[in-house]
Formats: structure tokens, sequence, C-alpha cells
């Protein structure tokens, strides 16, 4: 199994608590992990037009490489020396909303 399976599966089988440790354990953005937050929270309607250019932006870079996890609802503070690090949880309030793909 890959890095980015692993992180995965970790969350998948974890649910809140894996994303609580990476919060804990203050992860850092790394080349099969990325933390993205909504600019409302998920309160809107629709994604802002930045939230589908962040998420397009991480699709791609995950597509020209091994892939990736993507933590969607995840606050993080931005480090001038290193990537980005884990900070809260910020969460999606409507997350009903989503829905899986079948």
């Amino acid at each position: 199994m890959g890095r980015a399976e692993d992180l995965f599966a970790r969350i998948e089988n974890g649910g809140m608590s894996a994303i609580d440790d990476l919060v804990k354990n203050r992860s850092h953005e790394e080349l099969f992990l990325d933390f993205k937050r909504s600019a409302d929270n998920g309160n809107g309607e629709r994604l802002y037009p930045t939230d589908h250019r962040h998420l397009a932006d991480a699709i791609s870079a995950f597509g020209n490489s091994e892939g990736g996890v993507i933590v969607w609802g995840l606050n993080y503070r931005p480090l001038k020396v290193a990537a980005a690090v884990a900070a809260r949880i910020g969460g999606i309030t409507r997350c009903s909303r989503a829905r899986r793909p079948t």
C-alpha cells in the first residue's frame, strides 16, 4: 500500500479521531496530504470560485504525482519555512449536502 492509500485508510477507518490526530500531532501538508477549507465553512449553497480553484489545483497536483488525500474542512496555519500545519478542525456546517460518488 502506498503512502496516499495508507493515509486514506487511516482517515476512513479512524473517522474524526484520525482527523483530531492530524491536529494534535501538528501534521504538515506534504506530497500526499493537503488541507483545504471552504471560504464560508460550507454555509453557502455553492462553493466559492476560490474553493473550486483550490480543489482543482490540489486534484491536479495529486493527478500529476502518486495521488494524495485532501482533508476538506481543516483549518491550517501557513508557515514561512515549511508547509502548512493542521491547526484546528473548521468543519463544514452543511456537509449533509455532500454526496459520495456512486
